[in-house]
This record gives C-alpha cells, structure tokens and sequence, in this order.
C-alpha cells in the first residue's frame, strides 16, 4: 500500500527530522503467529533490501544504486550496489504498540518537541496544527485499507552508515544513530507496511 497521504507523510519527515524515510511492503502469511518469522525470512533472503532499493530510487535518494552508461542504450540505468542493509541479526525485538502512541511518535518527530527523540537542527519542524493534519490523513488511509495492528521494531537490525564507512564501503549503512532512528510496523492480514525513519543532526 503505497497512497498520496503516505508520500506527503514520508516527506514531512525527511523535512522534520533530516530523513531518508521509506515505506517498504511485504507479504505475510495470514497466520498470526508467523509474521516475525516472514519478515526475517524477507530480511535473509534480501526481499527487504530490494524493496527499499525500489523505494530509494522512487523517493529520488539513489544511495543503494549507481548510475551506469551501457554502450547500447539511449539512456543512463541505474544498477543497485552489492550488499544488503541487513546486519544479520535475527532477534528482531518487535512490540505492539497502541494506535495513539504511533500518533504520539510521529507528532514528536513531526514537531520536534523532544518527547521521544531529540531535535535535528538540520530539520525544518512543523507547527502543532500542520503536524496533526498530516498524521490525521495518514491514519485515514491505513483505515480505510483495513484492519491493522501497529508495532515497533527496535532499529538495531540495519547497519548503521558508521558501518559503511568503516568496512570501507562494504556494509550498506542506513540507521544514523542520533537519537532519531524509528521503525514502525503496520500489519493487515496479508501483508506488513514498514515506516523507516533515519533522522539525523
């Protein structure tokens, strides 16, 4: 699921909080007990890493791709760089959370109020109002494509990008570690929405 009020959302954030923020689907089985163990699946066998590719070249950030010239073609491609964002941890600490403390996080990150995370000086944050709207509209469309029950990842499962920089580019770096690292889970009967959030300085 990937509509206009999520996009507006995802941008609010890279303003709010000097993000690459994603939004990245996958499919689940239906059996409740299971979706941990999908999304671990999708993590080992690189599924998460190439949708976030997709969304990083949607959103226009190109960090998980290269641009190449091949003789033949008209125009550039993009080619993704080898690796994976996944730091091989398998203890993924996921936790439901009720529907008003998502609201609450993504006020925090919003507005810059310092209740959560701390404030990214690089950010432009929102007024209270502005902030409200945008989460309000979010909500409506996670309600209005079904049934969902929320949680939150603890992001210790990404390499951060100080691990790219000290494995001399080899490790695809994405948490920044500045207090501002979210990963939220919106989970329907078929599938789970993964809000990725990196907020840095």
């Amino acid at each position: 699921m990937l509509k206009k009020e999520v996009d507006v959302l995802l941008n609010a954030l890279d303003e709010s909080v000097n993000s690459n923020s994603y939004w990245i689907t996958l499919s689940i089985n239906e059996n409740e007990n299971q979706f941990i163990d999908d999304v671990l699946q999708h993590l080992k066998t690189g599924s998460f890493h190439f949708e976030l590719v997709k969304q990083d070249l949607t959103r226009g950030y190109n960090e998980y791709s290269e641009i190449v010239f091949p003789k033949c073609f008209e125009n550039p491609v993009f080619i993704q760089k080898p690796g994976n964002v996944w730091n091989g941890n398998e203890m993924l600490n996921i936790e439901v959370i009720s529907k008003k403390m998502v609201e609450d996080l993504l006020m925090d990150m919003l507005t810059g109020k310092q209740k959560y995370f701390s404030k990214s000086y690089l950010g432009t944050p929102f007024c209270n109002d502005e902030a409200k709207s945008i989460v309000h509209h979010f909500f409506k469309v996670l309600n209005d494509f079904g049934n969902w029950t929320s949680y939150n990842i603890l992001p210790n499962f990404l390499n951060t990008i100080d691990d790219y920089y000290t494995s001399n580019h080899i490790k695809l770096g994405y948490f920044e570690r500045c207090n501002k690292d979210l990963v939220l889970i919106f989970k329907y009967t078929h599938e789970v929405n993964i809000l990725l959030i990196n907020g840095s300085e």
